[in-house]
C-alpha cells in the first residue's frame, strides 16, 4: 500500500518538476510562464485531493470515520459526480441516462448510506471511466431492480478481465492492461 501511494505521489511531483526544470531552461514569454503556472498548480491540486483521499482512506482502515448514514437522494450524488467529472476533465463527456421506471418514481431515488463517501466512489468511477476510454466518453445509466437501485457506468476501453475483477477493491490496484 505504502508502496503504491509514493509511486502516486512520486509521479505527480516528478511531473511538477519537470515543468518548472522546462520553464527555466531559457527565458519565455509571460504567457508560457502563466500557462505552466496554471497547470503546476492544477498538478498540486491533484496531490492535494490524493492526499484527502489517502488520509480518508487511513480513517477508515483504523476504524476512525464514523459514517454518516442518511437517506441520500441517489440520482442527484450521480448528476453530482458527472457535473464534476466534466469540471475537472473537460475532455472526458459523460452522458447520464435514466432507465424509465426512475422517471416514474414519485419522489427521489433514495439510498441510506454516506453523502460523501458515494459521491467521492462515484467521481472516482467516471472519472477511471474517462480516462481508460480511447474517446474519454463514459455511459452512466441510472435504474431499478427489483428493490435495488442499479448503476452502470461503461466505457469504450479495454474492460477489466475476470482475474481483475477479484482485486478491484484494493486500494491503488492497477490491472494488467494499465501503462
Amino acid at each position: 500500500f505504502v508502496a503504491d501511494a509514493s509511486h502516486e505521489l512520486r509521479t505527480s511531483l516528478t511531473i511538477i518538476a519537470g515543468q518548472i526544470e522546462v520553464l527555466l531552461l531559457k527565458p519565455r514569454p509571460v504567457a508560457e510562464h502563466e500557462a505552466t503556472g496554471r497547470a503546476v498548480l492544477k498538478d498540486v491540486a491533484g496531490l492535494n485531493q490524493l492526499s484527502e483521499n489517502l488520509l480518508l482512506l487511513n480513517q477508515i482502515g483504523a476504524g476512525h470515520y464514523r459514517l454518516a448514514s442518511q437517506t441520500v437522494s441517489l440520482d442527484e450524488v450521480v448528476f453530482q459526480a458527472v457535473q464534476k467529472l466534466q469540471a475537472r476533465h473537460p475532455a472526458h463527456r459523460a452522458s447520464l441516462q435514466f432507465d424509465p421506471q426512475i422517471n416514474d418514481l414519485a419522489e427521489p431515488l433514495a439510498v441510506a448510506g454516506d453523502p460523501g463517501l458515494l459521491a467521492l466512489a462515484f467521481l472516482h468511477l467516471l472519472d477511471n471511466g474517462g480516462k481508460f476510454s480511447p474517446t474519454g466518453q463514459v455511459r452512466v445509466r441510472l435504474g431499478l431492480a427489483a428493490d435495488y437501485a442499479v448503476l452502470r457506468v461503461e466505457n469504450d476501453g479495454p474492460g477489466i478481465s475476470t482475474v481483475d475483477l477479484a482485486r478491484l477493491s484494493e486500494p491503488f490496484f492497477r490491472g494488467d492492461n494499465v501503462a
